[in-house]
């Protein structure tokens, strides 16, 4: 490819290091760029970086995606169809990746299934998404982002590394094998792999932050799930979360104090015309993440102390009460719809075996199951992981 003005080009986790830098050189060539992360500051941090070239004529779109979700690079080639007018691209980055996982003993499975569907499946999946709009194009080329651990898997004697390392292997070994496969199936789209040594990027930074916001996500849904909050824009730095309407911020954040717990009143950050009203500002990121949920716990029981006058309590011989034997009967085969503490939608289903199964998102991508019981007159239930 001599040139890439006018060219069209898909680059993932191009809201930082090597991505953004990819980003602003494409666009000063002369590319259309369509640039996917999950920081929304970040990319649009980019975007501002890419000015003079926008100055041109050279569109270049932000996309909100996780890579190593098929749905979201689904929902992604759609948006360059549309936000590009176009059913080709001549170049497709696949750049995105996270470090942790480090230790396949020690590290949760999660934690290192992560790593390796990011570092390793979003690049199967970018190529498989996009297939179709490169083969329209004239010409097109893949560039697969390795590193330098797709050679050596550990870079010294004591460091574990083995999702990274796992992933990146793989990465080298798809692009090497898919230069042969295309030169005889697509002979006019090319494939390069690049093996980066360290270079000075927030990978690590975004990793562990990834990380916090998961811990924090799994905490407030147990402890807080109807509770009303603000979300911040994908990649900020925190939660703003709406007290209870019985007690004011300012009450919280004093209480909260007492506990060691720091939070902070919305009063902190707007004018006294401009501040959403009685919210709190809740961030995680200096948080070590083994204790976000403990925070969290505390807080809710915090929480209930002081709404606790407010709360009307049905007396043990209300007739609106249901006994054991009822709750039983009405609940066995029952299935309940509900919301997440982030209102993604959740459904849950009671099984007259005492197990339950549950699914939440808007395309079902987060499912669990557990058991569920009666003790006394009060319904008790058990996620494995929820």
């Amino acid at each position: 490819m001599e040139s890439f003005e006018n060219k069209i080009a898909v680059v993932t986790g191009g809201g930082s290091g090597i991505g953004r830098a990819l980003v602003q050189q494409l666009a000063a060539a002369g590319c259309h760029v369509a640039l996917c992360d999950l920081s929304e500051p970040d990319m649009a941090e980019t975007i501002r970086l890419c000015q003079p070239a926008l100055d041109t004529g050279v569109r270049v779109t932000a996309h909100h995606c996780d890579v190593s979700s098929e749905a979201d690079l689904i929902a992604l080639q759609q948006q360059v169809v549309k936000e590009h007018s176009t059913e080709h691209i001549n170049l497709l980055f696949n750049n995105a990746g996270v470090s942790g996982g480090q230790s396949f003993v020690r590290d949760a499975r999660e934690h290192w299934d992560r790593v390796f569907a990011i570092c390793c499946g979003g690049v199967y999946l970018g190529c498989r998404v996009f297939m179709p709009m490169l083969q329209a194009s004239e010409e097109a080329h893949i560039v697969n982002t390795s590193s330098v651990n797709g050679f050596w898997a550990c870079l010294g004697g004591d460091i574990e590394h083995t999702a990274y390392s796992a992933a990146k292997f793989a990465v080298k070994g798809f692009s090497e094998a898919l230069v042969i496969d295309l030169r005889k199936n697509a002979p006019h789209i090319k494939v390069s792999v690049v093996m980066p040594g360290h270079i000075g990027t927030a990978i690590a930074l975004n990793s562990h932050k990834m990380q916090r916001w998961e811990a924090l996500r799994q905490a407030l849904n147990h402890y807080l799930r109807d509770v009303e909050i603000e979300l911040p824009t994908q990649g900020g730095t925190a939660l703003w979360v709406q007290c209870p309407a019985e007690i004011t911020v300012k009450k919280l954040v004093t209480e909260a104090a007492k506990r060691g717990i720091l939070i902070e009143p919305d009063s902190h950050y707007y004018s006294a015309s401009q501040h959403p009203r009685n919210y709190f500002r809740l961030g995680v990121t200096s948080m070590p993440e083994e204790n976000i949920r403990e925070g969290i716990n505390q807080l809710t029981r915090l929480l209930r102390e002081l709404c606790a006058d407010q709360i009307q309590y049905l007396a043990p011989n209300d007739p609106a009460l249901l006994g054991a034997k009822e709750l039983r009967e009405v609940m066995s085969g029952a299935i309940i719809t509900t919301r997440t503490f982030y209102s993604d939608p959740c459904t849950i289903e009671l099984h007259e075996d005492g197990s339950m199964s549950g699914r939440s998102g808007h395309t079902d991508e987060d499912c669990d199951t557990g058991k569920w019981w009666l003790e006394d007159n009060v319904w008790c239930r058990q996620w494995k992981q929820w």
